[in-house]
């Protein structure tokens, strides 16, 4: 997204109170040096996103078999990315409190994020946590381990990085 430029804002004067002493608002300057860039961020397009072997894994980092029926992303802004997916099957290979996703979508998440999302349709109410720059866990609300054998995900989050 575009830095907005904040010089016609901070130039504006508030009025006193007497309905003369104040800035009068300049529409284009407004819908040029702030609205434009705005939707300029928020118009990112989508990106389908092919999710490598490997860059799913358990735990331990061993990488977990999968599926994906769906997978796309788009940025928002400099800090937050929205991502859809659906996985299904996924065979996890052991029972892990954690299922780690790397690559493209989290990298733009510059700092780590304490930002959690829940996950609309799985087998267990479970959410997303953004662990670092780069990667997102997938965990379960009660905080048990994700069991071996076949499991699935179909999700759309919006992870946001927090300082």
């Amino acid at each position: 997204m575009a830095v907005i430029n904040r010089a016609p804002f901070n130039a504006l004067v508030d009025d006193s109170g007497n309905g003369t002493s104040g800035s009068i608002w300049n529409k284009a300057a407004i819908a040029g040096t702030i609205l434009d860039p705005v939707d300029a961020g928020l118009s990112a397009a989508w990106v389908n996103w092919t999710i490598p072997a490997g860059n799913i894994t358990n735990d331990g980092g061993v990488p977990q078999t999968f599926t994906v029926q769906h997978s796309r992303w788009r940025p928002i802004g400099n800090n937050a990315v929205l991502w859809t997916v659906g996985l299904n099957p996924m065979t996890l290979t052991t029972a892990t409190n954690r299922l780690y996703v790397t690559g493209t979508p989290f990298q733009m998440l510059t700092v780590p994020s304490t930002y959690i999302a829940p996950v609309a349709f799985c087998q267990l109410p479970a959410y997303v946590a953004a662990v670092n720059s780069g990667a997102v866990a997938l965990c379960r609300f009660d905080g048990g381990n994700w069991a071996a054998g076949g499991a699935w995900f179909f999700f759309a989050i919006t992870i946001e990085a927090t300082t």
